[in-house]
């Protein structure tokens, strides 16, 4: 009914809206009102006053009560299994290892009829064992105006090493066989004597063994110790003979004692030196036993060394000595510049194997007896200059009783009349000894050394020290060109020396002069395994006296090669 209603009237409808709409639009069209105002006065503007508010801001806050908690933790363990792969290791490559060759021989041929044939044989690498045998033979013929001077040595050894898991254990067997002939006579007396090479020869026979026993502990805590046995037997063609048992033990550990230096040593050392002589004329039994207890430490730029040492001396007579020990070191320039000073003393019993290595022409029936070093006190400093040069320097003044010295024997018609052996007196003496040393070396391919000695003895009874030098110079270099041509070359000074003569019932002191040993050495490597080579020893062509009578052999050349395989 509406819908019908409205159809019906929109036309009227249509026509009022149209007719508002208009009249809107008209009205909207006009122009506004407008009043225009005249002002005739100065304008002042003014501002009122401003009040500062007399309250202050608050900040309502409420307390609030912590709350109280309780809990508790129920710890439940959890079990892991690890199980870390295997890493394999970082494989570095470094410079390979020298080829080693088992055996070496080294033979040759000179003047003076002289054969030299020498003998290594050494196993390989290992880290269980090493084994290594050695034998040598070197003889010379006569001397000219001199009756059968000629000699020789030979020797063989046997050594051997175990390497255990913290110890060593090492071994050595030898045998030495030397021959010398007491040429230092004059050919005169062969009319009231019949010199032949058996009646001038003299061969001394000596074979034993050497056993150790020592750890290398790593770790501090350990006892190190060191066991060491020693036996040789000697004799020669005169029905004199020479046993020699030497057993010594070492033993040092880490200590703290003062809580304020961190490295202390405590060590023990202990050693029996036994001898049993028997010649013609007697036999008799010596030795000393040793006991020193002694302490050391180091801190900083300084090292100590205390201790004293007990030898008893077990004779027919039995006799203890006493002997304070102490050193002391500095670094002044560490790695540079080092100095020490100290003091020791000692006792030891002369024997046949030192006095005829050191002088072969001695009598059979020689006088052996106890050397008392009553006191010792020494010094010096040492120096690195630069990266190849090392100099040492060091001074030392003992006191000393019964000081062994060699003249010639007169104890028979025979030796007063041919004065061509030696024997041995005692005396007591003050020696001042000083040692200068410098050493050179740059990476193989060049190196020296050089040593001088000094020596000054105020002997008690003698009239000089006899056989004693009153300095010595030595000088030893090596050159190697491009590892193919090595020069070995050096040279020995002595200085004077005096040996006892008589005349008409007294001591007559007679001088033996100095004398300078020149050598040089030429090698020539044509292989890594074989090579040439020439020794040249005392160009010089000097005759010289080491010993009262006795000449050295003049220029001598020996030439030969050398093979390892």
């Amino acid at each position: 009914m509406i819908i019908k209603q409205f159809i019906k009237y929109q036309k009227v409808i249509l026509i009022l809206v149209f007719l508002l709409a208009f009249f809107h639009v008209g009205k909207s069209q006009t122009t506004p009102y407008s009043e225009e105002i005249t002002i005739i006065a100065p304008y002042k503007p003014t501002i009122s006053d401003a009040y500062r508010l007399t309250i202050s801001p608050r900040i309502a806050t409420s307390q609030m009560d912590k709350p109280a908690f309780s809990y508790t933790i129920q710890s439940t363990p959890f079990k892991i299994n690890i199980q870390p792969k295997n890493i394999k290791p970082v494989s570095i490559i470094g410079e390979p290892l020298t080829k080693l060759h088992r055996n070496f021989i080294k033979a040759g041929f000179g003047n003076y009829r002289t054969p030299y044939i020498e003998f290594f044989a050494h196993s390989l690498r290992s880290k269980k064992r090493s084994l290594g045998v050695h034998l040598k033979h070197l003889s010379s013929g006569d001397l000219k105006n001199y009756p059968n001077s000629s000699q020789s040595d030979s020797e063989i050894d046997i050594i051997s090493t175990k390497y255990l898991k913290n110890h060593d254990l090492h071994g050595d067997l030898f045998f030495k066989r030397n021959v010398v002939h007491h040429y230092g006579i004059d050919e005169s007396f062969s009319e009231n004597y019949d010199i032949t090479k058996e009646f001038l020869k003299q061969r001394f026979i000596t074979t034993g063994a050497d056993v150790g026993f020592s750890s290398r502990y790593l770790q501090s805590s350990k006892l190190n110790h060191n066991l060491n046995f020693k036996y040789y037997y000697l004799f020669d063609m005169f029905k004199s003979s020479e046993h020699n048992v030497n057993i010594k033990a070492d033993m040092n550990h880490d200590v703290k004692i003062f809580k304020v230096i961190k490295k202390q040593n405590l060590g023990f050392d202990t050693q029996l030196d036994l001898y049993r002589n028997k010649d013609t004329l007697s036999t008799n039994t010596g030795s000393v036993l040793t006991f020193k207890p002694y302490f050391s430490t180091s801190f900083n730029e300084y090292s100590f060394f205390v201790g004293i040492k007990t030898s008893i001396q077990l004779d027919s007579i039995s006799k203890a000595h006493f002997y304070p020990l102490a050193e002391v070191k500095l670094s002044i320039i560490p790695e540079i510049f080092k100095a020490w000073l100290g003091f020791s003393g000692e006792i030891y019993k002369n024997n046949t194997r030192s006095f005829s290595t050191e002088n072969p022409f001695i009598i059979s029936t020689i006088p052996l007896e106890y050397t008392n070093n009553t006191f010792k006190l020494y010094g010096g400093v040492s120096s690195r200059i630069g990266k190849f040069i090392d100099v040492k320097l060091s001074l030392d003044g003992s006191t000393i009783n019964n000081l062994p010295l060699f003249v010639n024997d007169t104890s028979t018609q025979q030796n007063r009349d041919l004065y061509n052996q030696f024997t041995v007196v005692y005396d007591a003496a003050k020696l001042f000894h000083g040692k200068a040393e410098v050493i050179f070396q740059d990476a193989g391919k060049y190196s020296f050394i050089v040593s001088a000695e000094l020596f000054k003895y105020d002997v008690e009874a003698e009239v000089e020290a006899w056989h004693k030098p009153l300095y010595n110079i030595s000088f030893m270099g090596q050159y190697n060109i491009q590892d193919k041509f090595i020069i070995d070359g050096g040279f020995v000074l002595f200085g004077k020396s005096y040996a006892r003569t008589f005349q008409d019932g007294k001591v007559i002191p007679k001088q033996l002069d100095g004398f300078i040993d020149i050598n040089l050495a030429l090698e020539y490597r044509y292989s890594q395994q074989l090579s040439g080579f020439i020794n040249l020893n005392n160009i010089a062509n000097v005759e010289y006296f080491r010993w009262n009578n006795y000449a050295s052999q003049r220029f001598n050349l020996l030439i030969g090669v050398m093979y390892s395989f």
